[in-house]
């Protein structure tokens, strides 16, 4: 049996439109990205699309191919709901 990954949808698409953002900003467009962090420019479509969870490691890749901090794709605010809280184990 596989490890099934979990995906966050909406925090996925949080910050995928953050990489838009910064795209728009810097006049970035996608087949230059895709140059610039080396893979094809349908990797980034799915990516900025929502459509694709990604890892830490695309994250440092994309900040570099960005020209920006990793935090800053992570510049948002988010309600963290009650039920991804785990409860408090008791001694």
């Amino acid at each position: 049996m596989g490890v099934v990954q979990y995906k966050n949808t909406d925090f996925v698409s949080l910050i995928a439109a953050r990489i838009m953002v910064i795209m728009s900003e810097k006049n970035i467009e996608i087949p230059d990205l895709a140059d610039r962090i080396g893979v094809d420019e349908r990797h980034v479509r799915r990516i900025i699309n929502g459509e694709r969870n990604f890892s830490v490691s695309e994250i440092y890749r994309f900040s570099i191919g960005l020209g920006v901090q990793p935090k800053e794709l992570f510049d948002f605010e988010i309600s963290l709901k009650d039920e991804y809280i785990p409860p408090i184990k008791k001694p």
